[in-house]
């Protein structure tokens, strides 16, 4: 059997705001390094217990654990026994660990403790922090942002705490768009390595990649400060969602519509409200596979019509479909399950659609202070 005590293993810490990519960039990454011959094991983060991410690395065949219950900060036991279990597992030679969109401030309070603990045999550890270039465009163009005080304070903190920022999605941008926003990214944040990326093209990841191998480890920044009122209720603004439910039919042709419908009802119904959306993440599995479709902050600004994503929606020939749903959106919890369970009520009008609800939860979190 193999020693894992032998194996030097490399910690990428992964941090960004709701929608930035961030789950895109960590699989390619590791399709690069696996078909380098490395082995790569992932950490999510999220509040909830179901998170879509983790289902979305587990069908991509990659050893996946997940924190639930609250950010790496306040779960950090927690974290450390999931980097364990992937070393004791699978013995990889790096492992990713995406945190929750909405955390911040983790430089300080768990990198210290990390290096510190012996058992986990950590060789490296790096720090990069993503943001969708279309956002970063708007802020440091000082064009208004759908956020509050609160949520703009959280978004610019994350940004100043990473060393490496990568500008995500850049293929989105025009190239004197991508030019005029990386010159201000640099002036802006002299000390920072910046990378422009399209995390849908695995190769277009290796910079990125090039980066973390050279990157010196990370230390500590006792300048810089977070206000945790503020960052607090930043947290509490936005509601967290994450429901399972199974739709059946005997007719499977009726499943593709349906989840047209049911996904353009939930999204007319925010855009009516015109509530501020982190991110929404379906992942659809069946017997033909999983399925995962996102919309988030900046979806909406640029192209709030768009019908893109419906050539994403997947055919099922058999007669049941697991649905995972996860979202954080800037309004009360109980509200937004109003409109979810109005958006699948109306799929129930079709005599020919099942649906049955399982695990789930929904609340604006407390989030705690502590720290390791």
């Amino acid at each position: 059997m193999e020693n894992r005590e032998s194996i030097n293993m490399d910690l990428h810490l992964i941090n960004g705001f709701l929608g930035s990519g961030k789950t895109t960039a960590i699989i390619a990454a590791a399709k690069e390094m696996i078909q380098a011959g490395k082995k790569v094991g992932i950490v999510t983060n999220d509040k909830g217990q179901f998170q879509v991410d983790t289902a979305f690395f587990q069908s991509n065949n990659i050893a996946t654990r997940q924190v639930t219950g609250g950010c790496f900060r306040c779960s950090f036991s927690e974290f450390e026994d999931k980097i364990s279990q992937l070393q004791e597992s699978t013995f990889p030679d790096v492992i990713f660990a995406e945190s929750v969109g909405s955390c911040v401030d983790l430089v300080n309070t768990i990198f210290s403790p990390l290096q510190q603990n012996d058992k986990l045999n950590l060789d490296k550890m790096t720090f990069s922090v993503f943001v969708d270039i279309r956002l970063f465009q708007r802020w440091v163009h000082n064009i208004t942002l759908p956020f509050s005080e609160r949520i703009i304070y959280l978004f610019r903190k994350q940004i100043e705490e990473g060393e490496f920022l990568i500008l995500n999605k850049s293929d989105l941008l025009s190239r004197d768009e991508q030019k005029d926003v990386l010159s201000i990214a640099a002036r802006k944040f002299p000390e920072k390595e910046i990378f422009l990326q399209n995390s849908l093209d695995q190769s277009g990841v290796q910079p990125w990649l090039n980066g973390l191998i050279h990157q010196q480890p990370v230390k500590a920044q006792p300048g810089f400060l977070v206000d945790y009122p503020m960052y607090k209720g930043g947290e509490k603004e936005m509601a967290w969602f994450d429901q399972k439910f199974v739709i059946n039919s005997l007719t499977p042709e009726a499943f593709k519509p349906a989840l047209i419908k049911l996904i353009t009802l939930l999204l007319a119904s925010l855009q009516k409200e015109e509530v501020f959306i982190g991110h929404i993440k379906l992942f659809l599995s069946s017997a033909e596979g999983g399925t995962k479709i996102s919309f988030t902050t900046a979806d909406f600004l640029e192209q709030p019509g768009s019908l893109k994503w419906q050539h994403s929606v997947p055919e099922v020939s058999s007669t049941s479909l697991n649905v995972m749903l996860n979202a954080r959106v800037a309004m009360k919890a109980e509200d937004f399950v109003k409109i979810v369970k109005h958006a699948i009520h109306a799929l129930e009008v079709d005599p020919q659609i099942h649906v049955h609800y399982e695990e789930g939860s929904s609340y604006n979190p407390e989030m705690s202070m502590n720290r390791p």
